[in-house]
This record gives C-alpha cells, sequence and structure tokens, in this order.
C-alpha cells in the first residue's frame, strides 16, 4: 500500500502543478488518487465557456504530459484483481468487515462500473451505514484504492 500511496502523491502533484499552469486551480481526492478542479462554475451555477476551453485543453495537456501510476490502469487482469484483494486486506486489517471477494474469473468477466470493490462492500454491509465519512476518509489514506476511482468521495482541504 505505501508504494500505491507514493504514486498516487507523485500522480496527484504533477497533474495539480500541470493544471495550474492552465490557470486552474485543482485539489487531491481522497483514497482515489485522482484530483478534481474546483472553483470552475460562476455566480449562474454554469461553467462558462472560457473556462470550460481551458478545463478542456488542460485536460488533454495534463493527461499526455503525465502518466496514470501502474496500478490504476482499467486492465482486468490478474495483477488488478490481486490489488483489490491486497485492499481488501488492509481494510481488514484496519478493523473494518468486507465480504470475501468473488473468484478472480468472475471479477474479470464484470463491467468495469459493476465490478467488486472492496469499499463498495465494506459500506454496504451493517457497518457501512454507521462508518463516518473522517473514518472513511482516515481508512482511504491508509488503504488507497488501487485502480481508477471505483469510489471516491470529497476532496481534501490539502490542495498542495
Amino acid at each position: 500500500m505505501a508504494q500505491v500511496r507514493q504514486a498516487d502523491e507523485e500522480f496527484q502533484s504533477a497533474m495539480i502543478a500541470c493544471y495550474a499552469e492552465f490557470g486552474l486551480e485543482s485539489v487531491r481526492s481522497i483514497g482515489g488518487g485522482t484530483v478534481g478542479m474546483v472553483n470552475l462554475i460562476d455566480e449562474t451555477g454554469q461553467v462558462p465557456a472560457g473556462v470550460q476551453a481551458r478545463v478542456d485543453a488542460a485536460a488533454a495537456e495534463c493527461n499526455a504530459r503525465v502518466p496514470l501510476p501502474e496500478h490504476q490502469s482499467w486492465a482486468f487482469d490478474g495483477a488488478a484483481y490481486q490489488r483489490m484483494i491486497e485492499l481488501r486486506e488492509c481494510i481488514v486489517a484496519h478493523g473494518f468487515e468486507v465480504p470475501e471477494a468473488p473468484s478472480e474469473e468472475a471479477w474479470k468477466d464484470s463491467e468495469p462500473a459493476s465490478a467488486w470493490n472492496p469499499y463498495e462492500a465494506m459500506l454496504g454491509g451493517a457497518r457501512g451505514a454507521s462508518t463516518t465519512q473522517d473514518e472513511v476518509a482516515a481508512l482511504m489514506t491508509a488503504c488507497p484504492q488501487p485502480g481508477p476511482s471505483y469510489y471516491s468521495l470529497a476532496p481534501t482541504s490539502d490542495d498542495g
């Protein structure tokens, strides 16, 4: 998990710096290894066309310039499944209950949006409703998701 955290932090820092070159403010997401842009909407609640053009240009440039960490690939292969198993073990080691994972074959055959994820399994269980957002945020810091943002919360206040 330490390598996943380090790779996520390096990726997030590079993306935040890249977006800043376009005059866009972004922040780290909790436990997903991604960043989100903030302060995009105007007083009408819309993203102005000029801002949207910068967002589009920044997304194209920054996504081309800053490669995703290997663990964030969309590949549904044995290595990705093993990372989900390791994530489950980390969550369990921190005192949370997570149902057993499906078989590797069943997991690989599922669609990305519906694939088994330890966080979704944990939060859907008996204790899920009583788990606070602060507890989940702390857990996601200790046990970051080893793939694209299958489950995400609000961004952190740490934007650097």
